[in-house]
């Protein structure tokens, strides 16, 4: 009985958490994220490894609800940054990619907001 009980607790947990790391529209804090978001949740914020999607879309590291690690930012202009991120900024090194005049445009460096 022990351990049918536990086996029945073990798979509530698991049932919890996959649910909370399907979609959430709460967990990311990025006004111009909010809407879909598919991955790791951590006290009600996205936390991990992610996709958010609203008005821009991100994919990468997320802690505490921001981009905090290694990912991949698209606005909605077609700008794309590549690269790290700190607490929701860009920081660290990284690619932005940037279309002038008909033409992509990249630059790379480290970036510090």
């Amino acid at each position: 009985m022990n351990k049918i009980l536990k086996l029945l607790i073990f798979i509530g947990l698991l049932t919890t958490t996959l649910s909370a790391s399907s979609q959430d529209t709460t967990s990311v804090l990025d006004k111009d994220l909010k809407g879909e978001y598919t991955g790791n949740i951590r006290r009600g914020l996205a936390s991990g490894e992610g996709f958010a999607k609203g008005i821009d879309s991100y994919k990468g590291s997320f802690k505490k609800g921001l981009p905090h690690g290694v990912g991949k930012y698209v606005w909605s202009t077609g700008e794309i940054y590549i690269g790290e991120w700190y607490k929701g900024k860009m920081s660290g090194e990284g690619t932005y990619i940037l279309n002038i005049d008909g033409k992509d445009s990249s630059i790379m460096g480290i970036w510090k907001e």
